[in-house]
C-alpha cells in the first residue's frame, strides 16, 4: 500500500509539471 501511494505522489507531481510546462509554453 505504502509503495502504491508513492507512486500516485510520484505521478500526480509528474502530471502537475507536465500541465505547468504546456501552460507556460502556451503563453510564450
Amino acid at each position: 500500500m505504502f509503495r502504491s501511494l508513492i507512486r500516485q505522489f510520484v505521478l500526480k507531481q509528474t502530471a502537475d509539471q507536465a500541465d505547468w510546462l504546456i501552460g507556460d509554453g502556451l503563453f510564450r
